[in-house]
């Protein structure tokens, strides 16, 4: 293995009994665990564990690794030292953009977590730029007496001269490129010092965005004040990761601005959506116009016309907040994309009266005529003629891999069975559905089990044999899909003809 993928290689700092609840201590860019040793001390209660990061400290042997490396560091760290296999994470700086990769990447490791001075900021327009550059000139003589005497407030000495120069650059270019974990699903406390001029207004706009999150500030203090007052830094960190109220001495963030909140969006990794907004919509109304049909026979014209309109406007609302599970790189994201557009026809005919039967008909309906309209109806062909292929065979290989590996966990996970090419040519078993998990947390479960008759029709399109004994939302363990080249299956469900 890589030493810069082992967590073994990384120096650990170690406190308390295993068993205890835990605490990972992940030190900003040019420190090491040694920051964090006061604090150990005196949460003697706790299991405390503070590594020293690729780069820095004790594994300044390990070559420098991006946030998601680190991220699966720390993750494998926790799973191999702490026995529940889960902790409270606290991160300084540089450390909390690395928590931020941490809970988009293994969120079911996270009891609790605490972000101090992190990443993303909002900064200038250009600063990260500009900060690259100084780095750039900077870090040939960060081990000198004048550069370290920089940031003798923030840093100490000896944690710099451990760090290496390239360690120390990338550390902080990062921070400037952090993304935010705004699907986190544990509790988050986002506190800066009240200096802290780029990092408190992205703590108020980023606990407007995050679920579980709330933004507070340390009066009179500045970044990394864990320093300057570290009686107060730990009595904040006991009283959140055992559920308690804050110390008095804390402040909370004023509501932000709107602009600040429409900035920090487009620095969360969801905000792919709203990067290829233009294009997505136009697909969204390109998918929802046949639809037209169906419901002025149950509406009549105008007030179908209004439906539509209404779902796209519903659409549009609910694009930002689609989960992100790999934007373009995963063919599962139009697929999701598609979901959140009958969630939003769904919603528009519901808020008519429309019942969960008599919604889903029509939705089911809607789709079947968007397959028979032109282009897209030589498009599914060409899928089909596609799916059967060694290249195509191949993707549902790569994209099965990627989705084990749980990156994402919104994302759907299944594995590829291998066809007799009899029988089946290639099988999909499917043991999370983003499509349900996605449906359940916009507070829509009810429809999910009508949404997995549509696969029938979609693979019908393709001229492809679609098999299935099972599906989560009908309460299976799993969806079995085996598909297969020949007549396509004639498969209508009740609903259709309530």
């Amino acid at each position: 293995m890589d030493p810069s993928r082992d967590p073994g290689s990384m120096y650990v700092e170690e406190s308390g009994t295993p068993g205890s609840p835990a605490i990972v201590f992940i030190h900003g860019g040019g420190q090491s665990g040694r920051e964090w040793r006061q604090h150990m001390a005196r949460l003697s209660t706790f299991h405390c564990l503070a590594p020293d990061l690729p780069g820095h400290g004790r594994s300044n042997h390990l070559a420098p690794a991006s946030p998601s490396v680190i991220a699966d560091l720390v993750a494998a760290l926790i799973e191999t030292r702490v026995p529940a296999r889960r902790a409270s994470v606290v991160g300084i700086s540089w450390g909390g953009a690395l928590i931020h990769a941490l809970l988009d990447r293994h969120p079911d490791v996270v009891e609790r977590a605490v972000l101090d001075g992190s990443p993303p900021y909002l900064a200038p327009r250009g600063a990260g730029v500009l900060m690259a550059l100084f780095l750039t000139v900077l870090s040939p003589f960060l081990h000198t007496r004048p550069v370290m005497a920089l940031f003798r407030e923030t840093h100490d000495p000896a944690d710099l001269r451990a760090t290496s120069r390239s360690a120390f650059r990338r550390s902080i270019t990062d921070s400037f490129h952090a993304t935010a974990a705004t699907g986190a699903p544990c509790p988050v406390l986002l506190v800066a010092g009240e200096k802290e001029g780029y990092i408190r207004p992205a703590d108020a706009a980023l606990a407007t965005l995050m679920p579980h999150a709330e933004a507070w500030y340390a009066p009179g203090l500045d970044h990394c004040w864990q320093r300057k007052a570290p009686d107060l830094h730990i009595r904040m960190i006991e009283a959140w990761v055992t559920g308690q109220d804050l110390p008095a001495e804390f402040r909370p963030e004023p509501a932000p601005s709107s602009a600040a909140v429409e900035r920090m969006r487009g620095m969360v990794p969801e905000n792919w959506y709203l990067r290829h907004k233009p294009k997505i919509m136009r697909q969204a109304r390109s998918y929802l116009r046949p639809f037209r049909r169906h419901l002025a026979a149950a509406y009549g014209k105008d007030e179908g016309e209004a439906i539509v309109k209404d779902a796209i406007q519903r659409f549009e609302v609910q694009l930002p907040d689609i989960p992100y599970i790999g934007g373009g790189e995963n063919p599962f994201t139009k697929v999701l994309c598609k979901v959140s557009a009958k969630l939003a026809m769904y919603r528009a005919l519901r808020a008519r009266g429309a019942s969960v039967e008599e919604a889903a008909r029509l939705i089911h309906l809607g789709e079947v005529s968007f397959y028979e309209t032109i282009p897209t109806r030589w498009l599914m062909r060409m899928q089909g003629r596609l799916f059967l292929t060694r290249k195509g065979m191949n993707l549902w290989r790569r994209v099965a891999a990627t989705g084990q590996e749980r990156r994402y966990p919104e994302d759907w996970v299944f594995k590829v069975v291998e066809g007799d090419g009899q029988d089946f040519g290639i099988g999909l078993d499917c043991t999370e559905c983003g499509a349900v998990k996605y449906l359940d947390r916009e507070g829509a479960p009810e429809y999910a089990p009508y949404l997995c008759w549509i696969d029938y029709p979609q693979f019908a399109a393709m001229h492809l044999r679609l098999g299935r004994t099972e599906t989560i939302a009908h309460g299976g363990q799993r969806c079995d899909f085996r598909v297969s080249r020949g007549q396509p299956a004639q498969v209508e469900p009740e609903f259709l003809h309530a």
